[in-house]
């Protein structure tokens, strides 16, 4: 009984490694971009304050929307990204880009091309089986990528969303403001 235990547990293994295997081409040959997504995307820029120092904003929430052309399995498109910053001269920048995809290596990589010429790479991207989370692998130049994982975002109307950068008045004393605050919340987790 114990050898045939065995036969069945190879068996059942080698069965569930084929299945995997065969899984790998179909999954590259049916990725696209498409939908609406929102989440941390650790997109950042540079400002500088009056007395010469700069400060690194980081977005706490990024927005993507990717169009794709026609078909179903497109392999190109273009898209608009808002990212929303709780300090820094602008609240928001809103940014519009193209994509395309190459399914060729593996795993597939897309190329965002940003309207200010900005280009990143990601990795592997994918939409989860039942549709709710989009993600991968971007690298920004600053060391290694960076997982991306949004969520799926049917709420968002980007037809009322604003087509250009927010700025922020007093910017400066809104960052010191927010960096108090992120002290202080830091200051009493450690206790």
């Amino acid at each position: 009984m114990k050898k045939l235990s065995y036969l069945f547990n190879f068996i059942l293994l080698t069965m569930t490694l084929g299945v995997l295997t065969s899984c790998d081409d179909e999954t590259v040959s049916n990725v696209t971009l498409s939908g609406q997504w929102v989440g941390v995307m650790n997109i950042s820029y540079d400002a500088q304050k009056e007395d010469g120092n700069f400060v690194t904003c980081i977005a706490e929430r990024s927005r993507v929307y990717f169009n794709k052309s026609s078909y179903k399995f497109a392999t190109a498109g273009s898209g608009m990204q808002i990212d929303e910053y709780p300090y820094g001269p602008y609240s928001q920048k809103y940014r519009t880009f193209t994509w395309t995809l190459d399914k060729s290596t593996n795993p597939a990589t897309a190329t965002i091309v940003y309207s200010d010429g900005t280009t990143y790479t990601l990795v592997d991207p994918g939409i989860s089986d039942d549709g709710t989370q989009f993600g991968g692998y971007i690298d920004y130049g600053t060391g290694g990528p960076e997982t991306v994982c949004l969520d799926y975002d049917n709420e968002f109307n980007w037809s009322t969303a604003a087509t250009e950068d927010v700025e922020r008045s007093n910017w400066e004393d809104a960052y010191e403001e927010y960096m108090k605050e992120k002290w202080t919340l830091a200051s009493d987790t450690s206790m």
